[in-house]
């Protein structure tokens, strides 16, 4: 019996250790523990996540910047390649080579830089020019359409004739004639080169690199001033012959306190530009995207945009040398 008894007042003893020491060998964290691990979880999410953020910003930029700079490259080489196998037509008044501004309709995008200060203005000019494929006449334009807001759809327009048909204006004439109503319709005669221009500018110089300005009054050319419009006589006698160099002031503007033309310029006859200096300026394509579902509601609110998004224009320049002009 008493070996029973203490066994009976053992057992409890036992068992109340064997629970507390099941208990100590389960212990789990406390709840400090566990904020101190979900606040150090998400400070990393937050970080990986922020990281991703901008690797995609900078691979979606990136993807801009080579999509616009393709096809300004590609527009270019274009522009390069027709443009220096510009050739004089020869006979009185014939058109070689115009370059005008756009009508009135179009306006010039002035564009601000960070602070708000004007940083630059775009202009759009159509240029028209003459080449001579064997026995063809070839003549081509590039003009840039549906810019009611200064930025559109550049399109090249091409045409040839044999030369036994082909007189003095025939390709200028048709070039003027040819304007489709909708540019969005396919034409014979125009082509789609790029979109987004908000930039198309040509300039010429002469063969000495002199610039065909119409604010320039150094010309080595004899040369009459008649409202507005400057007359020069290029390899041919002031007395017998027309003027074949007419240059015509448009717009003027202050660019870093210099008063600057825009200059429309027209080669008749014999004569010839002996550069072409075209520059090109493309909008991104996302930012093309935001402007065009904006275009449709306030003017004011599309020019704004285009007002502050200098950086977002990418410019193209190049000078081309004219193989038939006189050296």
């Amino acid at each position: 019996m008493e070996g029973f008894c203490f066994s009976n007042l053992r057992l409890p003893i036992i068992m109340s250790r064997f629970f507390h020491n099941s208990k100590k060998s389960k212990a789990a964290f406390s709840v400090a523990e566990l904020m101190l691990a979900v606040a150090i979880m998400g400070i990393i999410v937050y970080a990986l996540y922020s990281l991703f953020n901008q690797t995609q910003k900078a691979l979606r930029a990136s993807y801009n910047q080579v999509d616009v700079l393709e096809g300004g490259r590609a527009a270019m080489e274009v522009l390069t390649r027709e443009i220096e196998q510009l050739s004089a037509f020869d006979p009185v008044n014939g058109t070689n080579f115009w370059v005008s501004l756009m009508p009135a309709s179009v306006p010039a995008v002035v564009q601000n830089d960070y602070a708000g200060t004007p940083l630059r203005t775009n202009i759009l000019e159509q240029v028209f020019f003459l080449s001579r494929a064997n026995k063809h006449w070839v003549g081509s334009a590039f003009r840039v359409f549906e810019a009611t807001n200064g930025i559109g759809l550049l399109q090249r327009y091409s045409t040839n004739i044999h030369a036994s048909f082909f007189s003095s204006n025939t390709m200028v004439n048709h070039f003027l004639a040819a304007t489709p109503s909708d540019p969005a319709t396919p034409s014979a005669f125009y082509h789609r080169l790029a979109d987004g221009v908000i930039h198309l500018r040509v300039k010429t110089y002469d063969a000495a690199g002199r610039p065909w300005d119409y604010a320039l009054t150094n010309y080595v050319y004899p040369n009459t001033n008649v409202g507005g419009v400057r007359y020069f006589w290029v390899n041919a006698s002031p007395t017998n012959d027309p003027p074949n160099v007419i240059l015509r002031q448009r717009n003027t503007r202050t660019v870093e306190n210099k008063t600057v033309y825009d200059t429309e310029a027209l080669f008749l006859s014999n004569a010839l530009p002996g550069y072409v200096e075209i520059e090109l300026g493309l909008l991104e394509e996302e930012t093309l995207k935001q402007f065009n579902a904006i275009r449709q509601g306030p003017v004011q609110v599309a020019n704004n945009f285009l007002r502050d998004n200098a950086g977002k224009v990418h410019l193209f320049r190049k000078r081309i040398p004219i193989r038939m002009a006189s050296q």
